[in-house]
C-alpha cells in the first residue's frame, strides 16, 4: 500500500515535541478515568474532515517510535489511543496534514504532572487561561482538561473545548473495537480527482483494519446516500482500477451491502508503517509563523 494515503503518518511529525513534555510523569500513576467509549474524541473539537483513531498498545509504529528513543520511552506504555482530526482535500498533502492536525492522547497521564512538566520546559508559554500552553516555534498549543488526557492543536490559541458533533453518526464502540479506524467524509477528490468525484459522489470512506501476524488488514468502506448510486460504482470502481491500485498498492475486491460499497482486503505492513514513522519524527517540522 501507498502510505501516503494514511493521514495518520502525518501525526508523527509534529508529535515527538509533545510526548517529550509528558515524559516526566514517567513514575506516577493517574488513577484510572471511566467513560463513555469515543468520549475523548470529542476533544478534537469542530467535525474534522478526516478523524483517525489509532490503539497504540497494537499498532506497532507507536512502540517502535516510542521504545527507539530513550526521553519517550516513558511515554509509550502510556498512551493508549491516539485521535486525530484533519482538515484535508488530498490525503496525498502530508504537508496540509500537519498543519491541521488536531490531537489527542489518551492514556496514564496525570493532568498536574503534565501541566508542571510543561511549566518546566521552556519552549512552552504558559497562558493566562489555566491549563493552556503555547509553542510558537512549532504553532502548537496544549490543553489538559482532564487526568488521562493529553489535547495538540497547530495553529490554535485558544482552549480546547469539546464538540458533540466529532462523529457524527459513526459508532464509537465499533471505532472502539478497531486497531485503526480513518474515517474521512466527501472523499471522491480525494480518492479519484474532481472527474471521478462527479461520478463516484461519495458520502464517506471508513477504513478498518486490525492488526495479526505483522500486518494490519481489513475492509475499505464506501457509504453512499442512494442504494442505486452504491450499485452502479462498483461498475465505475472498475473503471478507475488503476487509480486505486497506484493509490494504495493493491487491488481489492469489491462488493455492494445496501448503501455500502465493500472492498477486501486491504492490507498495510506494520513495519512499513514503522519505517515511515521513525522517517517522520526524524525530520524536521517546517517553519511557521510565530502565535500572536
Amino acid at each position: 500500500m501507498n502510505l501516503k494515503t494514511i493521514p495518520l503518518c502525518s501525526f508523527f511529525v509534529v508529535s515527538c515535541e509533545i510526548l517529550f513534555l509528558v515524559m516526566l510523569a514517567g513514575c506516577v500513576t493517574a488513577p484510572p478515568v471511566s467513560q463513555a467509549p469515543g468520549a475523548a474524541a470529542a476533544w478534537l473539537g469542530g467535525t474534522p474532515r478526516v478523524l483517525v483513531r489509532m490503539d497504540a498498545t497494537r499498532v506497532d509504529a507507536w512502540k517502535t517510535i516510542t521504545q527507539s528513543r530513550e526521553s519517550l520511552k516513558p511515554v509509550g506504555g502510556r498512551t493508549k489511543t491516539v485521535w486525530m482530526g484533519f482538515e484535508l482535500e488530498h490525503l496525498d498533502d502530508l504537508k496540509t496534514a500537519a498543519q491541521t492536525v488536531r490531537i489527542v492522547l489518551e492514556g496514564d497521564f496525570p493532568k498536574g504532572l503534565v501541566g508542571l512538566a510543561l511549566d518546566w520546559n521552556g519552549s512552552w508559554k504558559k497562558s493566562e487561561v489555566p491549563g493552556f500552553w503555547k509553542n510558537s516555534k512549532l504553532n502548537l498549543s496544549i490543553s489538559v482538561p482532564r487526568d488521562g488526557l493529553v489535547v495538540a492543536r497547530r495553529g490554535e490559541t485558544f482552549l480546547a473545548e469539546r464538540s458533540d458533533g466529532v462523529l457524527r453518526d459513526l459508532d464509537p464502540k465499533e471505532l472502539e473495537a478497531s486497531d485503526v479506524w480513518i474515517s474521512f467524509w466527501e472523499p471522491g477528490q480525494a480518492l479519484f480527482g474532481a472527474a471521478g468525484a462527479k461520478l463516484l459522489p461519495v458520502e464517506r470512506l471508513d477504513v478498518i483494519l486490525n492488526a495479526h501476524d505483522g500486518v494490519l488488514s481489513g475492509p475499505l468502506i464506501l457509504r453512499f446516500t442512494d442504494e442505486r448510486a452504491a450499485a452502479a460504482a462498483t461498475v465505475l470502481l472498475k473503471l478507475v482500477g488503476p487509480q486505486i491500485r497506484s493509490r494504495l498498492g493493491q487491488d481489492l475486491t469489491w462488493s455492494v451491502n445496501g448503501l455500502q460499497v465493500v472492498g477486501s482486503t486491504l492490507t498495510v505492513k506494520q513495519s512499513d508503517l514503522s519505517a515511515l514513522a521513525d522517517k517522520l519524527v526524524a525530520d524536521s517540522v517546517p517553519a511557521v509563523g510565530d502565535n500572536p
